[in-house]
């Protein structure tokens, strides 16, 4: 079983063996060889909770980015379609969901440029002063529901955060999910300018749910 990593043109691979359970849905970086060894943790960061679903067979990860686009890049993963602000960088995670052949899958959205080869290793999650990163949850589950419509951020919403295990970040804001789509946003400041604001509601404003997407 093969973790693939591509960041910037890069391309490599490493092998280890991850068991049949996974917890995708906290959000945090919690993917790690020691990690991976015991328990496949792809998201466990806001207050360490994680939606959790027992995968029928080995799990695959995958970890992907792409250095920061020009304005109006729209990424397009599993059911999600975003439109990547200017100078923004993201990546994505690829996991097994029960029996389904379609996967669940994590996309990073980052104000900031991402570390290398983030989300493949254990690791901090670091959130630079006055700056973003949210992370979106797509389910391989069939919804309706267009919850995700109305996700926005405010000042008066950021709730202090208490970061742990080495991470840096003041604030976090988890929004209400639906079956199909989830998603946190942790800020490196408790106030952010009027214009990173206003930057990080047009990526949230942009998102796209394809309701089509579910268990195959």
């Amino acid at each position: 079983m093969s973790v693939l990593a591509v960041r910037g043109g890069g391309l490599g691979t490493s092998t280890r063996r991850l068991p049949r359970m996974v917890c995708v849905g906290g959000f945090g970086r919690r993917v790690g060889a020691r990690a991976a060894s015991r328990q496949l943790a792809v998201s466990c960061g806001f207050g360490r909770g994680c939606l959790c679903a027992a995968a029928a067979g080995v799990l695959v990860v995958a970890s992907v980015g792409a250095a920061a686009p020009s304005a109006g890049h729209v990424i397009r993963v599993a059911s999600l379609r975003v439109t990547l602000p200017a100078g923004w960088t993201w990546a994505q995670e690829r996991g097994g969901y029960r029996n389904c052949s379609n996967p669940i899958v994590k996309l990073w959205a980052a104000s900031s440029r991402l570390p290398k080869r983030f989300g493949k290793y254990e690791g901090p999650l670091v959130v630079p002063p006055r700056q973003v990163l949210v992370g979106f949850v797509a389910r391989p589950v069939r919804s309706n529901s267009s919850l995700w419509k109305r996700w926005r951020v405010a000042n008066a919403n950021l709730h202090r955060a208490v970061a742990a295990d080495g991470s840096t970040y003041k604030a976090q804001l988890t929004f209400p999910a639906t079956p199909a789509v989830g998603a946190t946003a942790w800020f490196g400041s408790r106030r952010l300018s009027s214009r990173m604001l206003r930057v990080t509601n047009r990526l949230l404003a942009s998102l796209f749910v394809d309701p089509g997407y579910g268990c195959r």
